[in-house]
């Protein structure tokens, strides 16, 4: 569920503060004015700028917005111009109220920043209201913590299935797409109701979307299909790579396999009678059994009685003593290869961990980049910190001594 409670928009001028401070209620809400370039479409398009889905109306940060955001504003005959600007949109989903506020035009600051406060828009600024800083249009910010559209995604429970991209990488259905259909763009949207949908690399976004707002199994049943279709490719590779290593062994052999399938098929008892195994110009049934005859002659023999008795018992020895080291050796092998194994999940493990602090560090350089005042510190900020904590130590003990 997801429902606008309110609106502020704050343009600040050496005049003071102008702008519109509106809530909203549960059913149709009507913005009429009795001229027109009096602000309607400036409050629609700060409503889409807040939640970070303007590409809607046509573009990327605060370009797309009128130019009473980012240049001046009429009061009367003065003509005001704008120093800061940014709006406050409230938002619930039935459970939770937080507030999001972006700017349009500030100094220090970065549109792509936006500032979440959980809690109404009458407590924002209170001490005690969490506050939290995330980032929209950039790299993953659909898919890390200090992305914008991966908190929204959560707020509204929703789970955005993973769909085919034009690179052929399964990738998540953004809520661009799926908003771009919910807010119809005012000028082109009486036309086609995706007009303002953003391309995004997402291939049949429309058709996707559709699919995901009615609930419909077709991305499912296509998703089997594709697992069917790599399960069939997987069954053919075993096959051909079976029936490679049946005529490589034959033929290690001087053997031949005759009436082999080349693809997957089920054999029955005739299936199974045709295919044969030759050597020379006799079948393997044939030349075991010559074998066999030949081995029972050997057999009947009478052993020779040799002279050398006791150094062939002595090479036996060795031998034998070989075997055992060579036994001892591979154990220690077997025993050094699972200490490796295990070393080697921890070492998995701990890159796991390195690659979450990573990313961890780069929203938090993100987001100092883009004008956040909160306590985010990269891995530059750490290390400073570390060294004059070093510093401050080395400085006690010298006081001390």
């Amino acid at each position: 569920m997801l429902k606008i409670n309110r609106l502020r928009i704050e343009l600040k001028t050496e005049k003071g503060i102008y702008g519109i401070d509106e809530s909203f209620d549960y059913g149709l809400n009507f913005i009429a004015s009795n001229d027109n370039t009096c602000g309607k479409s400036s409050i629609l398009a700060a409503i889409y700028y807040c939640f970070g889905f303007e590409e809607i109306i046509g573009g990327r940060g605060e370009k797309v917005l009128t130019s009473v955001y980012k240049t001046s504003i009429e009061d009367g005959d003065l003509i005001l111009p704008v120093l800061e600007s940014g709006a406050f949109l409230e938002i619930t989903n039935g459970e939770t109220v937080i507030t999001v506020f972006r700017a349009a035009k500030m100094q220090n600051r970065d549109s792509k920043l936006i500032s979440v406060f959980f809690s109404s828009m009458e407590n924002v600024g209170q001490p005690n209201i969490l506050v939290d800083d995330m980032y929209v249009h950039l790299p993953n910010s659909a898919t890390n913590n200090k992305g914008f559209h991966n908190f929204l995604e959560h707020f509204l429970h929703l789970e955005l299935p993973l769909v085919p991209a034009s690179d052929d990488v399964a990738r998540k259905l953004y809520l661009q797409l799926i908003f771009s259909c919910m807010f119809i763009e005012q000028k082109h949207g009486w036309a086609d109701i995706f007009s303002g949908m953003p391309i995004l690399g997402i291939r049949e976004s429309k058709k996707r979307v559709i699919e995901f707002i009615l609930s419909l199994d077709t991305l499912e049943n296509e998703k089997k299909k594709e697992h069917l279709r790599n399960l069939e490719n997987q069954i053919n590779s075993k096959w051909r790579a079976l029936g490679q290593l049946l005529e490589d062994s034959a033929n290690k052999q001087l053997c031949s396999i005759n009436a082999l399938p080349l693809t997957p098929r089920i054999l029955n008892e005739a299936d199974l009678s045709r295919i044969s195994i030759n050597k020379g110009n006799i079948s393997i049934e044939d030349y075991i059994s010559s074998l066999q005859i030949e081995y029972n002659n050997l057999m009947q023999l009478t052993p020779k009685i040799v002279d050398n008795f006791d150094q062939i018992q002595e090479e036996l020895n060795e031998i034998e003593k070989s075997m055992t080291t060579f036994e001892r050796d591979i154990r220690q092998y077997i025993d050094m290869t699972a200490a490796e194994d295990l070393s080697i999940k921890s070492l998995i493990n701990n890159l796991e961990i390195i690659n979450n602090d990573i990313r961890n560090n780069k929203d938090a350089a993100r987001l100092r980049n883009l004008g956040s005042e909160l306590n985010c510190l990269s891995s530059l900020d750490i290390y400073a910190l570390f060294v004059i904590s070093l510093f401050k130590i080395h400085y006690c003990q010298i006081l001390i001594i």
